[in-house]
C-alpha cells in the first residue's frame, strides 16, 4: 500500500470527534506521510482528552460535595 493509500485508511476509521484534524490533513498538500499523520492526530485526540478531561473533574467533584458517602 503505498503513503497515501494509508494516510486514507488511518483517516476513515477515525471517531467522528476528530473530524476536525481530519479534515485540517486532508486540506494538506502535498499529503503528509502516515507517522505525522499519526502525531497529529495523537496530539488532538490528547488535547481533546485533556479539555473534556477537566470537565468531568468538575462534576465529579460537585457530586463528591453534594453526596458525601456515609461513615467517611
Amino acid at each position: 500500500m503505498i503513503n497515501s493509500q494509508r494516510v486514507y485508511v488511518f483517516l476513515a476509521g477515525l471517531d467522528s470527534h476528530l473530524d476536525g484534524v481530519r479534515g485540517r490533513i486532508l486540506a494538506t498538500t502535498p499529503l503528509p506521510n502516515v507517522q505525522s499523520v499519526y502525531a497529529t492526530v495523537y496530539a488532538e485526540a490528547n488535547r481533546q482528552e485533556a479539555m473534556l478531561g477537566n470537565e468531568s473533574t468538575e462534576g465529579s467533584i460537585f457530586a463528591v460535595k453534594k453526596y458525601p458517602k456515609k461513615g467517611v
